[in-house]
């Protein structure tokens, strides 16, 4: 809500720290929107302190605190409709490479389910936004390389353009679509890779501006994650790997959430092992299926 409101942390600490008496409601001025503040505000506020999140879904969330006011409700509900979005997405992609609207249903059906999505669904930032926007990419990815047209390659070049200003590590996505394209076009540089290097570059230009705040603030924004770094033993980190693909799987019982991640993994890979079985079953299955019988170009790296 700090972001949201405009407010720098610093801001807040030199007109609360005063010493003087101050009541709860004082403390609201940096917890909802305001007037007095815009929302250049907000991105001043991402770029000084938090450039690690950059300012497009934080932007948006705040025209839509400003439209439907800025209660729990609402700002929740923001992140819930943006993450319904990835259902669309989901099932136009997973059209684009089977071909088969049976496939793309059952892949709708295990993403509502999934307690990942739903997770995330649930939180004010912006991955399930995120995930839309890789779904979108992909997609696009596809429908140009089977139909090269410049829209289409404008479009993906877009889709890349809000995946970056909604989170940095849309980088990684990119970079697994560059060798994807590379690997079907046997590292040749065919007009399909042309057109691409065309789209990520204008991409990256467009994303130019934040990528030098980031840079500016690299420093900030190492200082900020420390709390990530902290040592760790070996089962301790192995077992927060394991919580957390557990997640994508399982929904972790509220009795579980107090006791350690690598516990609550240990746990859950040895009581599902039925799922994880599966789960490794059909994705070797469906990653032959798309190597092998998917139509041209249906194999795209996600």
């Amino acid at each position: 809500m700090l972001r949201l409101s405009g407010y720098t942390q610093r801001e807040l600490i030199s007109n609360v720290f005063t010493g003087t008496l101050m009541q709860i409601w004082d403390l609201n001025l940096y917890q909802s929107v305001h007037n007095d503040r815009t929302w250049l505000d907000t991105v001043r506020s991402l770029a000084i302190e938090d450039a690690q999140h950059p300012s497009l879904y934080y932007v948006l969330l705040r025209f839509w605190s400003e439209r439907f006011r800025d209660s729990i409700a609402a700002i929740r509900s923001f992140s819930s409709l943006l993450s319904l979005l990835v259902l669309p997405a989901v099932y136009w992609l997973s059209l684009e490479l089977f071909a088969l609207p049976l496939a793309a249903w059952f892949a709708v059906a295990l993403v509502c389910v999934s307690p990942l999505h739903v997770l995330t669904a649930q939180e004010v930032r912006e991955y399930g936004f995120w995930t839309v926007t890789i779904l979108l990419s992909s997609l696009l990815l596809l429908r140009a390389m089977r139909r090269p047209q410049r829209q289409t390659w404008i479009s993906y070049a877009f889709s890349c353009t809000i995946g970056l200003y909604t989170f940095p590590m849309t980088v990684f996505v990119i970079v697994s679509h560059a060798l994807y394209l590379g690997k079907m076009e046997a590292f040749q540089l065919s007009k399909t890779v042309k057109a691409f290097l065309l789209a990520i570059g204008g991409a990256a230009i467009a994303f130019l501006p934040w990528a030098l705040v980031i840079w500016q603030s690299r420093q900030q924004i190492i200082d900020t994650n420390l709390w990530s770094s902290y040592p760790m033993t070996l089962i301790e980190r192995w077992g927060n790997y394991g919580f957390n693909l557990a997640l994508s799987f399982v929904a972790i019982p509220h009795a579980f959430s107090k006791l350690p991640h690598a516990e609550i993994a240990i746990r859950l890979w040895l009581t599902i092992p039925p799922v994880v079985l599966a789960t490794i079953w059909i994705s070797a299955d469906a990653l032959y299926f798309l190597m092998i019988k998917a139509p041209p170009a249906g194999s795209c790296c996600l």
